[in-house]
C-alpha cells in the first residue's frame, strides 16, 4: 500500500492535487468554502483511499502556510470532518512518513482552536458555522489522557455509542445530557481534575445563544459516570462501555500493533527533547490510551508514559499536573521492587515540581522535597549502583534547589563547584557548560553580577562551539546575557550584545519567510527588537527605542501575533510618549495595549495550557498599572492636573 502511495507515477492525481493547492491558496471566504466542498464530494465519489491521504498532506501543508482568517477556520472544519475517516483505517500501514504528517496535522489543529475559537476571530463567521465549528471543537480537544475514543465519536447532545460489558446490548449513539432516561440511567461521576470539555464554554458562551451553560457543565460528569443497562440491571463505568463498544467496531483503536505502539512513545518522547511540547503530548496521550485498549495490567508501561506526560508538565512550568501524575505513578507501582527506576523517576519528578514552585517550596520545605529526592538516589544506587548517572543528576538538583534559597545558597554553591571539578576531570564539556549556567543564574540570584557574568561567558562560549556564533540558539542566549549586563550597569555592552542577537535572528526570521514560515522567527526576532529599543530606552536614545519598539510591533503584526508581548511592546512605546509629553499618542498606545491585554486573558481562562494560566496574572498586573496610566492621562489633557514628568 505504501509503494501505491509514494508511486509517482500517476500524474493525473498529482496534477490534480496541485490545482486544488492553488486553488485553496487562492481563495477566500464563500468561495473557498465551495472549493472545499468540491473536493470532498470528489473524494467521496472517486478518490480512494490512498489519494484521500495524499491530498490531506497537501492540504495540511497548506494550512500551516495559510495565516488569514477567518479563511483558516474553513480550513480547519475541513480537515476535521477528514480525521474521522481516517481513524477507520490502518492509516500506520502506510508507512511512518504519512502516518506522522497525518497525527502532527492533527497535533497542529487541536493547537490552532485553542487560539482561533474565541469572538474576535469569529465575528465574520455565520452563526451556523459557528455552532459546526462547535461541534469539531468538541471532536477534536482532549478530554483527559483516556479520551482518545471520543476523538473517533466525537460529543455533543447526540453521545457516542457504547456496550454493556455484561449482556453486550449496544446503546447507539444516545443523549449523554440530563433528563434522557429512555434506555437507561447514568449516575454522574464528578472528575476532580478538569478536563477539556469545559474549555468550550468559556468561548462559545460569548457568541452561541443556543449553548447552553447548564449542557455543557454537566456534560462531562455524564460522560465519566456509571451507566444502569435496564436489560440486565449491571452498572458499568460509561467509559468502559465506550472502550468496549470501540474493541469490536473501531479498527485502530481495537487493534494497534506493537511496533506502531513502540513508535507513537518513542515519536513523543524525540518531540519532548526538541521541545515540541504539544506535538509529544498528543502522541504521549494517544499511546496510553492506546495502551490501556490493549493491554490494562501492565503497568510498567503504563507508568513509563505517565512519566513521559510528566515531563512534559514539568517544562510548562505546571507544578500541579507534573505533582500529581508523579503521585498516580507512584501509587500505580505501589514500592514495587521489579521498578526501581521507574519509582526513581517518580519520586524524582515529584521533587522537581514541588521545587519549581516558589510558594510550595515556602510551604512544604526544602527538608521535604529532599526526601523525595534521596528516594530517588536511593532507588536508582539499589538498581545501577552507587554514583550512577541519574544519581549524579539529583544531586546536581539538589544543589540548585539550595542555591535558590538564600539560607542554602552557600552550600548549593559548594556542591556545583564539587561538580564542576568532577566534570573538569572526566573532559565532560557539555556537563561544564551547564555547570556553569547553573552557578551564573545562582550568583544573578545573589545579585553578584561579576561573579554571574564569569560564569555565563564559559556558558556562552560552549554554546558559540557546539551550534555556531550566529545560531539562532546562541543569539537567544546573547540576549539572557544582555541582561546580566545591563544589571551590571554595563549599559553599552548590553546593547551591542542585543543588537548582535536582533541582526541574527532577524536574519532567520527572512530566512523562514521566503519559504512560506516563519511563525517562530518572528515571535524571536520581535522580542530581540523590543529588548534592544528598552536598552536604547536606557541609554537616553528615544528616537532609536521608539524606532525598534515599532518594528517589534510591525513584526507581530505582519504574522498575526496577537499576545503579552506585542502589548508590553505597545506599553512601552506609550510610556516613552508619556515621558516626552505627547499624550494623544500615549492614550491611543495604552488603549491599544490594555485591549490586547484582556484578549491574552481571554484567551488564558479559555484554556487548560498552564503557560495560559501564567498570563492571567501578567495581564492583571498591566492592565491596573494601565488604566491608572490612562486616567491620569485624560485628567492632563483635560487640564485638571499638570503631569509630574
Amino acid at each position: 500500500m505504501k509503494d501505491r502511495i509514494e508511486d509517482k507515477k500517476d500524474i493525473k492525481l498529482q496534477k490534480e492535487m496541485k490545482q486544488y493547492r492553488k486553488r485553496i491558496y487562492e481563495a477566500s471566504g464563500n468561495e473557498l468554502a465551495a472549493v472545499l466542498k468540491e473536493i470532498q464530494e470528489r473524494m467521496e465519489q472517486e478518490f480512494n483511499v490512498e489519494s484521500m491521504v495524499l491530498l490531506f498532506t497537501e492540504l495540511s501543508s497548506l494550512l500551516n502556510e495559510k495565516e488569514e482568517s477567518p479563511d483558516i477556520l474553513q480550513l480547519i472544519v475541513f480537515l476535521a470532518m477528514q480525521k474521522c475517516r481516517f481513524m477507520q483505517i490502518n492509516l500506520f500501514g502506510f508507512g511512518k512518513e504519512i502516518y506522522t504528517m497525518y497525527h502532527d496535522s492533527l497535533c497542529f489543529l487541536r493547537y490552532r482552536l485553542r487560539f482561533l475559537m474565541y469572538p474576535k476571530q469569529l465575528i465574520d463567521i455565520a452563526e451556523e458555522d459557528k455552532t459546526y465549528l462547535a461541534h469539531v471543537y468538541f471532536s477534536l480537544m482532549d478530554f483527559g489522557v483516556d479520551g482518545l475514543l471520543l476523538f473517533v465519536h466525537g460529543l455533543f447532545s447526540s453521545g457516542a455509542s457504547f456496550q454493556c460489558p455484561y449482556c453486550g446490548r449496544v446503546y447507539e449513539l444516545p443523549s449523554l445530557l440530563p433528563g434522557d432516561e429512555s434506555e437507561g440511567k447514568i449516575q454522574p461521576v464528578f472528575r476532580k481534575e478538569h478536563a477539556g470539555v469545559y474549555d468550550p464554554y468559556f468561548m462559545f458562551k460569548h457568541y452561541l445563544d443556543e449553548m447552553q451553560e447548564e449542557d455543557l457543565n454537566s456534560m462531562l460528569p455524564y460522560i465519566y459516570g456509571n451507566f444502569t443497562c435496564k436489560p440486565c440491571d449491571q452498572q458499568f463505568s460509561l467509559m468502559e462501555g465506550l472502550q468496549e463498544y470501540s474493541k469490536y467496531h473501531t479498527k485502530l483503536l481495537s487493534a494497534p500493533s506493537k511496533e506502531e505502539l513502540e513508535f507513537i512513545y518513542y515519536h513523543g518522547i524525540s518531540a519532548r527533547e526538541n521541545g515540541k511540547l504539544e506535538q509529544a503530548m498528543y502522541y504521549l496521550q494517544m499511546a496510553y490510551s492506546l495502551q490501556l485498549l490493549v493491554d490494562k495490567t501492565n503497568t510498567a508501561v503504563h507508568a513509563s508514559i505517565l512519566l513521559e506526560i510528566a515531563k512534559i508538565y514539568l517544562m510548562k512550568e505546571d507544578v500541579e499536573k507534573t505533582c500529581s501524575t508523579a503521585k498516580y505513578v507512584i501509587e500505580l507501582l505501589d514500592e514495587d521492587i521489579e521498578h526501581k527506576e521507574l519509582l526513581g523517576d517518580a519520586y524524582a519528578l515529584l521533587a522537581d515540581g514541588l521545587h519549581l514552585d516558589t510558594g510550595v517550596l515556602e510551604e512544604v520545605g526544602v527538608e521535604e522535597i529532599l526526601l523525595y529526592y534521596e528516594r530517588a538516589i536511593e532507588l536508582y544506587e539499589e538498581e545501577m549502583g552507587t554514583g550512577c548517572e541519574k544519581a549524579s543528576l539529583i544531586q546536581k538538583s539538589i544543589a540548585i534547589m539550595y542555591g535558590e534559597q538564600e539560607a542554602y545558597r552557600d552550600k548549593g554553591i559548594a556542591m556545583l563547584e564539587e561538580g564542576l571539578k568532577e566534570a573538569i576531570d572526566t573532559h565532560n564539556e557539555e556537563e561544564i557548560a551547564d555547570l556553569h549556567l547553573r552557578l551564573a543564574d545562582i550568583y544573578e540570584l545573589n545579585k553578584d553580577y561579576e561573579k554571574a557574568i564569569v560564569h555565563f561567558k564559559v556558558y556562552l562560549s560552549w554554546i558559540q562551539k557546539e551550534y555556531g556564533e550566529y545560531s539562532s540558539i546562541a543569539a537567544e542566549e546573547y540576549l539572557q546575557y544582555s541582561v546580566l549586563l545591563e544589571k551590571n550597569h554595563q549599559l553599552q555592552q548590553a546593547l551591542d550584545m542585543a543588537e548582535k542577537a536582533y541582526e541574527i535572528l532577524n536574519h532567520y526570521l527572512l530566512q523562514a519567510e521566503r519559504m512560506g514560515q516563519g511563525y517562530m522567527e518572528a515571535m524571536a526576532a520581535a522580542d530581540a527588537s523590543d529588548r534592544v529599543g528598552a536598552l536604547y530606552h536606557l541609554n537616553g536614545n528615544i528616537d532609536k527605542a521608539l524606532y525598534f519598539y515599532q518594528n517589534g510591533y510591525d513584526i507581530r503584526l505582519h504574522k498575526d501575533i496577537e499576545n503579552k508581548e506585542l502589548a508590553n511592546g505597545i506599553k512601552e512605546m506609550a510610556s516613552i510618549y508619556e515621558e516626552i509629553k505627547d499624550y494623544d499618542k500615549a492614550l491611543i498606545g495604552y488603549e491599544n495595549a490594555l485591549s490586547i491585554y484582556h484578549d491574552v486573558k481571554e484567551m488564558a481562562f479559555a484554556s487548560e495550557d498552564a503557560f495560559l494560566y501564567q498570563e492571567v496574572d501578567i495581564c492583571n498586573q498591566a492592565m491596573s498599572y494601565l488604566h491608572k496610566h490612562i486616567k491620569k492621562i485624560k485628567e492632563v489633557m483635560s487640564g485638571n492636573i499638570h503631569s509630574n514628568k
